[in-house]
């Protein structure tokens, strides 16, 4: 079902399929969201997509749009962090 969902959510005009307004009425509830309940759906979403069969590449792809969303200033600075052998030179 997880997999029929993400072909249904992706690309399609509107008004063909019930299942098309998904992202529509997600960016409807997102735009009326507080800050605090963004980042309250969003953690409760990446913990649910931990146990999701199509988790994993998901995960992966909000991860790269988290990333993106970044001011270059902060993602130079993360990546600063991280050595060529991809050890995540943090404190502790």
């Amino acid at each position: 079902m997880s997999a029929a969902l993400e072909d249904l959510g992706a690309g399609l005009p509107g008004g063909q399929h019930p299942l098309t307004r998904l992202r529509e009425d997600a960016a409807f509830w997102a735009d009326i969201a507080s800050e605090a309940e963004l980042g309250e759906f969003a953690a409760a979403a990446l913990r649910r997509l931990d146990r999701a069969p199509l988790g994993l590449p998901l995960r992966k792809r909000l991860l790269a749009a988290l990333f993106s969303s970044l001011p270059d200033k902060d993602r130079r600075a993360f990546l600063a962090r991280v050595d060529p052998r991809g050890i995540f030179q943090g404190r502790g």
